[in-house]
């Protein structure tokens, strides 16, 4: 029989998968679930409180010969974890790095798209990188929150670069305001800002549904 699972702070599809059992497509497709599907568009996108369907699992038989050995591997886990490095819109390809995930140490250099690919085990955190021994950011592995909540456009300006993880209201402002200027054709020079009342301050300021658009293609969900 199917239940009903609630989405809970930093927990993903995957995470929920692997909790009862399933792969996070059988989750995700499932008929159930047609309305969040249809909301959320990616499944990698979930907010805290959102309802999901858990299909009921599935018997399956295998044959085997009594006296030999069988090796069954489960699906899904670990889950396959794949970050893009840029330096503005330039890939760091062949850049030395160190990653430290689950009390694992892994190195390597970064592929031609600047990318680091591996893997974790469903309900991982955290995972810290450092580049050319030098750069060392703190990697959050949770569930990513849709751009149309505060909490999601602020993720997504944070892993863009634009905003410091600790940053303020007044620094998320800024942040906004430089990603339209790159990527919305938004033209304010630093005099034109100091010069803006309240109401143009807020227009400049809002995540309007075209920077939402462009934000979630550059962030890439």
């Amino acid at each position: 029989m199917p239940q009903v699972h609630v989405a809970q702070e930093h927990e993903c599809l995957n995470d929920i998968a692997a909790r009862y059992g399933l792969l996070p497509e059988a989750i995700w497709n499932d008929p159930g679930n047609a309305e969040l599907r249809e909301l959320r568009q990616d499944p990698n996108v979930l907010l805290a409180g959102d309802v999901l369907t858990i299909p009921a699992l599935q018997q399956v038989r295998h044959a085997a010969q009594t006296g030999k050995r069988y090796r069954f591997r489960r699906k899904g886990v670990p889950v396959q974890v794949q970050v893009r490095l840029l330096s503005g819109s330039e890939p760091r390809k062949d850049a030395r790095y160190l990653l430290e995930v689950d009390g694992e140490a892994l190195s390597g250099t970064t592929g031609p798209a600047g990318d680091v690919t591996f893997w974790v085990m469903p309900g991982s955190q955290q995972a810290t990188l450092e580049l050319e021994g030098e750069e060392r950011y703190e990697l959050k592995l949770s569930r990513l929150d849709p751009a149309t909540e505060a909490s999601g456009v602020r993720q997504r300006l944070i892993n863009l670069g634009y905003l410091d993880v600790e940053g303020d209201e007044d620094e998320l402002a800024v942040a906004v305001i430089a990603f339209k200027r790159e990527h919305c054709g938004l033209e304010l020079t630093p005099e034109d800002l100091l010069a803006c009342d309240d109401d143009a301050y807020e227009r400049v300021t809002t995540v309007d549904d075209r920077t939402r658009t462009q934000l979630i293609a550059i962030h890439g969900s």
